[in-house]
Parts: structure tokens; sequence; C-alpha cells
């Protein structure tokens, strides 16, 4: 997307919290002060300052004290004289937003078409948020990327660059600013974690739109939304063991996670790299039984399998056997090597 419609299309957003209720305001606000990079501040101050705004304005206070007089109060305020809800109609927005994309799907190009779906997806999250309607909210921001052929190639290409290296999965590294970082808290306070692992409402919201899919699992979306940096922390946290009764187990199963995401094996390797490493105690390590559970040891089959597959486009030395070292030798520990020594296959 050209910087330019970035740029606008972030001002409409902006603007939309400004003048929303100022719940929304304090939330963004919350979630914002964990991101520590420039772009993360500068926005941080643009909320700060549409709060103070909110809170300075007066108008509300002389509409309802006028009215109050006649009939009942129509702006919700506090003893302060602060206007809670939103300034504006937020169904009429969205009725808006809905006619011009209904305008634009029937005219545009395919980029232009692009462009504005970004945008519209941000703003009906964004209004869905001023609901409190937090599923809603997640979905529409989900919704973006899975019509992001761009966006898939590139999480795609970066997995496979991360399959062979360790280091990527070591904890604590700095995170790029991501301004969607705030979904991953959204899931996690709202315990909306099956959101991702159980697709069946998904879709349900854009059947109107026609424009072809690109994804059709919200566990992939999420990670385009995120990146793998941010992706795999989340996953990190919130993995749990494999699943026994799938209609009631509460989180994301290591198992229900990889069926989800066998239809881009690059991302799958991705992923059971990152369960080798940070999540141990659920894929290699088992504190209760010797004996994994069946559909571990599937995934260890899967997984050798796949560092396999990709070794031969990864490796440096693929035209040099003759330098290869010997395995004692190695002291570059790569996934491959790690996983056959914690679980020979």
């Amino acid at each position: 997307m050209p910087t330019v419609v970035v740029s606008a299309a972030d001002l409409f957003i902006n603007a939309l919290y400004g003048w929303g209720p100022t719940t929304c305001l304090n939330a963004r606000i919350h979630f914002l002060n964990y991101e520590p990079s420039e772009s993360g501040r500068e926005t941080l101050r643009q909320a700060d300052e549409d709060l103070h705004r909110r809170y300075s304005q007066r108008v509300s206070t002389f509409l309802d004290s006028i009215i109050s007089s006649t009939t009942q109060h129509v702006i919700s305020t506090n003893k302060h004289g602060i206007a809670l809800h939103s300034l504006f109609d937020i169904e009429n927005v969205e009725n808006q937003l809905h006619y011009h994309l209904r305008a634009v799907n029937s005219f545009s190009t395919h980029s232009s078409l692009q462009d504005f779906l970004s945008l519209y997806f941000q703003a009906m999250s964004s209004l869905a948020l001023m609901r409190n309607s937090y599923e809603d909210s997640i979905k529409w921001l989900l919704y973006m990327y899975s019509y992001d052929q761009t966006r898939v190639a590139s999480i795609e290409d970066e997995s496979s660059r991360a399959i062979h290296d360790a280091d990527f999965y070591s904890i604590g590294k700095p995170l790029k600013y991501n301004k969607f970082a705030y979904v991953a808290d959204l899931i996690e306070t709202h315990q909306l974690h099956r959101l991702l692992i159980d697709p069946s409402s998904f879709m349900k919201n854009i059947t109107f739109i026609d424009f072809p899919l690109v994804l059709s699992e919200p566990l992939h979306a999420l990670i385009c939304l995120l990146g793998l940096d941010r992706s795999g922390d989340f996953l990190t946290e919130n993995c749990t063991g494999v699943s026994t009764h799938k209609s009631s187990t509460i989180g994301m199963p290591i198992d229900e996670v990889a069926d989800k995401l066998k239809p881009t094996p690059k991302i799958l390797c991705w992923f059971l790299n990152l369960m080798l490493y940070r999540k141990p105690e659920y894929y290699i390590a088992f504190t209760n039984t010797s004996i994994p559970p069946s559909s571990i040891v599937e995934l260890h089959r899967c997984h050798f399998e796949l560092l396999v597959e990709f070794t031969d486009t990864q490796s440096q030395n693929v035209n040099k056997r003759k330098d290869i070292p010997r395995y004692d030798d190695v002291h570059l520990e790569t996934p491959l090597l790690y996983l056959v020594k914690v679980r020979p296959i």
C-alpha cells in the first residue's frame, strides 16, 4: 500500500478513536504503553492529546443541561461533564462504510480495492471495539489479511529463513512496532483463543464481499497480522498440551494448532521449532510419562520430515559435502540436530 494511502488510513482510524467513546481511548493508551518504539510513542502521544481534548470539551455538558429540562439525558456524562459515549453515530458510520465498499467493489481496480479493504476492515474493527464486541473486532482485523496474498507470501519467506536458525527462537528479543499488537492482549484478556482454532463462524460477516480469499483459517491470518516474532510470543504463552476433548478444551492445544497450519508447511515447521525450543514440557520433555501421546509422536515425525525437506534449500553447504564436519564436532546446533538428539525418530 502506498505511503500516502497508509497515512490517510491512519488519520481516519485515529479520528474514529478520537471522537469515539473515551473508554476506547483509555484502552488504546493502555495498549500503546507497551510499545517502546518511536512509531508507538508518536501514536501514544496522539492518543493522549485526543483524550485530553475530550476531557477538556464541555459541549456535551451544555447540551445536556438544556435537554434535561424537557426530556431524559441523551448524552451519558460523569460528574466532571465528560462525554463517555461516542460523539458520532456508530451505526451510521458502519452503513456509510458498507455503501462505499459496494461502490468501490463495483468499479475499482484490484489494487485500489485492496487498499480500501484494508481501511474498511480496520475501521469496522475499531467500531466493533467501541461497541465492546471484542470478538467481532478481532475478526475484522483477521479478515484484512485473509485477502492479502503479498503478506502471506512475505510471512512464508520469513518462516523459511527461520527454519534452520536456532537463534530465531530465543526469548527476549526486541520487537518491531506493530500497531495491531494489542490484538494478542484482547484475545488473552477476553479468552477468545477458540476463535483461532474453531473457524466455523469466521467468515460469516463478509459473505457480501466479491473478492478472492487467500486464507480461510483465522490462525494464519493472526500470524500475518502480528508477524512471526509476536506470534511466536503469543503461541508460546497460550499453547497447551494435546487435546483430549476438543469441544471442552480451554486454550490452544499443540496438535490442534499444528493441524490448522498444515496448509502452509513452512509456517508449520516454524511453529514446531517454536514448541521444540520454548515449550519442551508439552513437546519433548514429558514429566509424567515416558511415552508421549500418539498425536505428539506423529508431530515429531512430521517435524523431522519437514526439516529434512527444507534442508536442501536452506543449507549453505549443500554443494560442499566434503566440508561437512563430523557430528560430534558440530558446535552450531540447528533445530534438525536438536530434534534428533532429544527425540530419535
